[in-house]
């Protein structure tokens, strides 16, 4: 129960930075994932 708890809860919140990512922009969450390795930063 409690686990299962957990996992819901973490969905949720994963969820919710997709959310957000999509609402600023696919494109740039892909420029900033892409750039990431390179600058360290988004």
């Amino acid at each position: 129960m409690i686990i299962s708890a957990v996992v819901v809860a973490i969905v949720g919140v994963v969820a919710a930075i997709i959310n957000m990512a999509l609402r600023n922009g696919a494109d740039k969450v892909s420029d900033c994932i892409d750039g990431a390795d390179a600058d360290g930063t988004c």
